[in-house]
């Protein structure tokens, strides 16, 4: 496969935060960035740099997840059955003759249990033909599994994890919170991705 720089973030404002993120574009020479906590409320954000950007926007102007995606690359936005209040955005790139179907996700704080899990169920319905997968989002949970500093997990991530078992990914992350909340450090955002792509792919914070 072609060397090829993916990010993501949780924004928590597109329009607030877009410097810091072109920034990042330039430092770690990112192609493609998944985007959470967008907040936009239509596809009239201008990126001004060499990117494509799909936008999955909420009507309350909040929540939102979004992928840039440099314009050099081929791609095609992916359509699939509606999970909200799970959000999601897929697109499929042509890496090195290969497909690979790459999603930004994200989990409301405040969504029960059993919502996520039914939702999450009718996702696995709609990847499950996709034989290469890189999911990168805010889940807004934690499991010691890929947190170093979680002592107990949530029912949420026990839901999560079910998920990531039924649908054979592999977590990416070491354990290295990509979170910081008052002071308080976790890894609520993650890097899910298929075993057929594991040789090929680093992952840092």
């Amino acid at each position: 496969m072609i060397d090829l720089n993916i990010g993501q973030i949780n924004i928590r404002s597109l329009n607030c935060n877009i410097d810091l993120l072109r920034k990042e574009v330039v430092k770690n020479s990112l192609d493609i960035i998944l985007l959470q906590e967008t907040w936009l409320k239509n596809d009239s954000f201008n990126f001004k740099t060499k990117f494509h950007l799909e936008t999955a926007n909420r009507q309350d102007g909040y929540g939102g997840v979004a992928i840039a995606i440099k314009s050099s690359l081929i791609y095609e936005r992916i359509q699939v059955m509606d999970i909200s209040p799970i959000e999601i955005l897929i697109i499929k790139v042509k890496i090195a003759a290969t497909d690979v179907h790459i999603l930004s996700l994200y989990i409301p704080p405040n969504v029960s249990n059993s919502i996520i899990e039914q939702k999450l169920n009718l996702l696995s319905i709609s990847i499950y033909k996709f034989k290469n997968i890189i999911i990168g989002g805010d889940f807004n949970t934690s499991h010691r599994i890929w947190d170093s500093n979680c002592a107990t997990h949530s029912r949420k991530a026990e839901i999560l994890l079910d998920f990531i078992n039924y649908n054979n990914l592999i977590i990416m992350n070491t354990g290295e919170p990509t979170n910081i909340h008052y002071k308080r450090l976790s890894a609520i955002d993650m890097t899910l991705i298929s075993p057929t792509l594991t040789n090929y792919w680093d992952w840092v914070v």
